[in-house]
C-alpha cells in the first residue's frame, strides 16, 4: 500500500490557503486509489476479469514480458521462461499477441479513458512490432467503444476502475488475437490526453 510520506508541517502563513481537512482525499478524484504499480494492476485485473495476466517466471514455459513494477517506464522486454530466479523489482506478465494488420508487423494498443465509470471513446495506437513496448506511435485514431470492446467488457473495465479506486484514468488495454481476451496492462491516474501523432481534428474533438 502506498502512503503519503511524512513531511514536517509548514510554518503558518496568512497568505496561504488553510490546510485541507483530515480525510480530504476520500472526496477527491482518484482519492481512493492507493497505487497503480504493475502488481496491483495484475491482482485487480485477475479479480475483476476472472483470468490472469501475471505469470511466475520460474514456472511459466515460453516467452513472457518482464518490466518494471513502477508505471510509465516503457522498459518491457521479452524473456524466455522458466528462469532461475525472479527479480523482485520486476513484474512478469503474459506476452499478449496484439499484432494487427495483414502482415502482422504492427501492434495495436487500446488506450481507454475512463471518466466517472464512463468510456467516452477509445484511442487506437499503432506502432511497429519491434517497438511494441515503446511510447512512440506510428499512428493514432479515435474509435467508438462499441466498435472495439465486446459485450460485458465495458462493465468489467468499470469494475476494474472501481476496485482500483480510479475515477479519472486512462487504461492501457491489449487484445490477444489468438484467444480474443482483453488484458489491462497498465492504469494511468493522470488523463494524459491525445497521444501523438494524431490528426488535429481528432485531437480537438
Amino acid at each position: 500500500r502506498l502512503l503519503w510520506p511524512e513531511v514536517p508541517a509548514a510554518p503558518e502563513d496568512a497568505s496561504l490557503p488553510p490546510s485541507p481537512p483530515a480525510g480530504w482525499r476520500r472526496g477527491a478524484l482518484n482519492g481512493g486509489c492507493r497505487g497503480t504499480d504493475k502488481r496491483t494492476v495484475e491482482r485487480v485485473f485477475e479479480a475483476t476479469f476472472g483470468y490472469a495476466l501475471a505469470v511466475d517466471p520460474t514456472r511459466h514455459r515460453g516467452p513472457c514480458v518482464a518490466k518494471s513494477n513502477r508505471g510509465s517506464t516503457h522498459d518491457g522486454r521479452v524473456v524466455e521462461c522458466p528462469i532461475p530466479e525472479a527479480d523482485p523489482a520486476l513484474a512478469y506478465e503474459l506476452l499478449v499477441d496484439n499484432r494487427a494488420g495483414p502482415g502482422a508487423d504492427t501492434v495495436l494498443d487500446l488506450r481507454v479513458p475512463v471518466v466517472g465509470g464512463e468510456v467516452p471513446f477509445v484511442y487506437l495506437k499503432r506502432r511497429p512490432l519491434g517497438a511494441r513496448f515503446s511510447n512512440a506511435n506510428s499512428a493514432v485514431a479515435l474509435a467508438e467503444p462499441g466498435d472495439v470492446l465486446l459485450d460485458g467488457e465495458l462493465e468489467r473495465l468499470g469494475a476494474f476502475c472501481r476496485a482500483m479506486g480510479l475515477d479519472l484514468a486512462e487504461l492501457d488495454v491489449l487484445r490477444d488475437r489468438g484467444s480474443g481476451r482483453l488484458y489491462v496492462v497498465d492504469a494511468n491516474r493522470p488523463a494524459w490526453g491525445p497521444p501523438q501523432p494524431m490528426r488535429v481534428a481528432d485531437a480537438v474533438r
